[in-house]
């Protein structure tokens, strides 16, 4: 039986949600390949794509970094990414043993892969905004 969504309020890094903490009703049914994290409510870094705040769904079977075939920035996609203690959402780039996290808004930073950073899986829903709209 499923319960209430536990998602932390106030200021919140962006963070992977345990199993616990998703409800197992309607869309949030938990299946062995998805993951559920929460974007920051100060993590504008992917905004309006990604609110945040956002509950965000993951499918943790995509860890390949797709490089091409999209047609615009709406259809590239967002991966849910481990780099030490932290977590990120972003588009990336492989390239010469590195990922570079490309933010829509902010710099891109770049990371040794593997080593550095485990690709968690791609992003494919948006749950839920928890997060006023930013300007």
């Amino acid at each position: 039986m499923g319960h209430d969504l536990e998602i932390q309020r106030g200021k919140v890094d962006t963070q992977l949600l345990s199993p616990e903490d998703v409800p197992e009703c309607g869309e949030l049914q938990t299946r062995p390949y998805r993951l559920y994290g929460q974007i920051g409510t100060e993590d504008d870094s992917m905004f309006p794509f990604l609110s945040p705040g956002s509950l965000v769904e993951i499918d943790s079977n995509e860890i390949e970094i797709q490089q091409s075939g999209w047609k615009s920035d709406c259809g590239r996609p967002i991966y849910f990414l481990k780099i030490g203690d932290q977590h990120s959402c972003s588009w990336c780039a492989l390239e010469n043993g590195a990922l570079t996290l490309l933010p829509h808004r902010g710099l891109p930073t770049r990371c040794r892969y593997p080593e550095d950073v485990l690709v968690l899986g791609k992003v494919i829903n948006c749950v839920l905004t928890l997060a006023p709209t930013m300007e």
